[in-house]
């Protein structure tokens, strides 16, 4: 099984300062992120404000190759229709969350399973999920969320998982990344 661990979304105002150095411009965020990270969720909420050529622009900066993933609303009413090609043309890996997917709740954390709309360079027999928290969480718990999906999910053969809430930060997903290869699942 491999597993990669990314975040939701890469223009966070959290990392301002921080993971990006002043002085890099806002543009060139997701390229500088897809170099340490191997994956990335865009949510909803971010890529339905923008245009055709902004949604190439991100496939453009991370490659054909880079598993760049986009979120689709729950209710597809909410699509826009200012896009005149087909959104699989665009968006070439589409997941969405639902409640009636595979979730774990503990009293730290939350797990959810997405359903895979369009897949195109993901590979085969995948599976996406998120994990959110309201706290930052220590190491100990983080590898407990890894250990959990690895024993659940012990069939498929790439699991993709984004930190999302109070781990959506650098350090927590360092550290996510740092015990997959330590547990050889990278």
């Amino acid at each position: 099984m491999l597993m990669y661990i990314g975040a939701c979304g890469w223009d966070h105002k959290e990392w301002e300062n921080t993971y990006y150095d002043k002085d890099l411009p806002a543009d060139w965020r997701l390229t500088f992120y897809a170099r340490q990270y191997k994956t990335v969720l865009v949510p909803y909420e971010y890529w339905s404000s923008k245009t055709i050529d902004n949604i190439t622009e991100f496939g453009n900066d991370v490659g054909d190759e880079y598993p760049i993933i986009f979120e689709m609303p729950e209710d597809q009413e909410k699509l826009t229709h200012k896009f005149e090609k087909p959104l699989a043309e665009i968006i070439k890996n589409q997941i969405r969350f639902n409640s009636a997917d595979w979730q774990y709740n503990t009293d730290h954390y939350l797990i959810e399973q997405a359903e895979i709309l369009h897949n195109t360079s993901l590979g085969e027999n995948v599976a996406v999920f998120k994990v959110s928290a309201e706290i930052d969480l220590i190491d100990k718990v983080i590898r407990e969320i890894l250990q959990t999906l690895k024993k659940e999910f012990h069939s498929i053969s790439i699991i993709y998982l984004f930190f999302d809430g109070a781990l959506l930060n650098i350090n927590s997903i360092s550290t996510g990344c740092t015990l997959l290869r330590f547990q050889n699942l990278t």
